[in-house]
């Protein structure tokens, strides 16, 4: 005598080894996914450094580019061209991760520096990640 189909034990086993498998990937995957943004954030951090940099020696200063959030949506507070004498026009809008950057111009007494900040507040708001030209490193 053969039996057709599964047994409602064999269906019952299989959906728990799914689900256990499930429960370990989604948050592995998740964790992927915030890394690979936040690789996005390091990268064009090193791209405002740069641009900075090479402003800097043609001017002789550095050019500061800030915004603050109202309500959840970006308010920029520097000038709309400001991204685009740097040359990095596609930072004037948040990146498909969802990061929004800045740049902040510093006086004290070690000097004239710059941090560049990249915040995502919808997806990650726990994470900035900072550019301080004082230190030549970046913090989170």
């Amino acid at each position: 005598m053969h039996k057709k189909g599964f047994s409602l034990i064999e269906l019952i086993v299989v959906v728990l080894i799914v689900s256990i498998l499930a429960a370990i990937a989604v948050p592995m995957y998740q964790g992927f996914v915030r890394r690979a943004q936040r690789s996005e954030a390091y990268a064009a951090l090193g791209t405002i450094r740069t641009s900075e940099r090479a402003y800097y020696i043609q001017y002789n200063g550095y050019l500061g580019i800030p915004f603050s959030y109202s309500g959840g949506e970006p308010v920029y507070e520097g000038e709309a061209t400001s991204w685009e004498l740097l040359g990095l026009e596609n930072l004037s809008k948040p990146s498909p991760a969802g990061y929004h950057y800045g740049v902040y111009v510093i006086i004290d007494a070690s000097g004239l520096w710059f941090y560049a900040e990249a915040r995502n507040e919808t997806k990650d708001p726990s994470f900035a990640l900072r550019w301080l030209e004082s230190t030549k490193k970046f913090s989170e």
